[in-house]
């Protein structure tokens, strides 16, 4: 049986209609409170959609013709990962030093056991009650690369987190990618998903407000 999470208000019934047509069983869970946006789950293949509701339908169709996530390249979907950039008007080694010494990440982020060194089972704890444990193993440190796993403890997933600094005119320009969040499953994979892409918009906005407040120290 295939799980599907609809946002659009006029979803339900067409959805209904395209999924009839295509003998598939299906049920729905619940429905997102936001405008064109959809999420298909299936076999634990997550996938949010931010399209208009015709594009939806065209890509559960091929999904159901395929019995797989088939995604057309003019889609845009936030399938398996979480993109942020941002560039800050400091020197590339003041942005490398605020993501990867200890001392630093414990400021402007969590609570830090961790060594910008291959192989390092770093751990991010906070202050908060609410809030699991994050632990993982860094992958990549070679600047400006810094790739290291990511589990929320207690969950199954394991998912993957890269940060990747350039130098801009200006300052420096830092891209950040979550991905392998379809390692998830159900509904879990959305949450974790809205739960992920909230939480990078604070710590990118974490991080500003400290390399800020760190010049105006200086």
């Amino acid at each position: 049986m295939y799980s599907i999470i609809m946002a659009h208000p006029l979803t339900p019934t067409r959805l209904k209609k395209t999924l009839q047509e295509k003998g598939q069983a299906f049920r729905f869970i619940f429905f997102l409170e936001k405008k064109d946006a959809a999420a298909i789950l299936c076999a634990g293949c997550s996938a949010l959609i931010t399209q208009p509701i015709s594009c939806v339908i065209k890509i559960i169709a091929l999904f159901l013709a395929t019995n797989k996530l088939y995604i057309h390249s003019n889609y845009n979907i936030m399938k398996d990962k979480i993109t942020k950039e941002k560039v800050f008007k400091h020197p590339i080694d003041k942005v490398w030093n605020a993501i990867t010494k200890a001392n630093e990440i414990s400021t402007w982020f969590l609570d830090a056991d961790f060594k910008a060194e291959v192989g390092y089972q770093y751990t991010f704890n906070s202050k908060g009650e609410d809030c699991s444990q994050i632990q993982g193993e860094v992958k990549s440190a070679s600047p400006y690369v810094l790739i290291y796993t990511w589990i929320v403890k207690d969950t199954p997933g394991e998912t993957t987190v890269t940060w990747k600094l350039e130098t801009v005119p200006g300052g420096t320009k830092l891209y950040l990618e979550h991905s392998g969040i379809t390692n998830y499953t159900g509904e879990t994979a959305v949450a974790m998903f809205e739960s992920f892409d909230g939480g990078w918009d604070n710590c990118m906005n974490g991080l500003f407000n400290y390399l800020r407040q760190e010049v105006d120290a200086g």
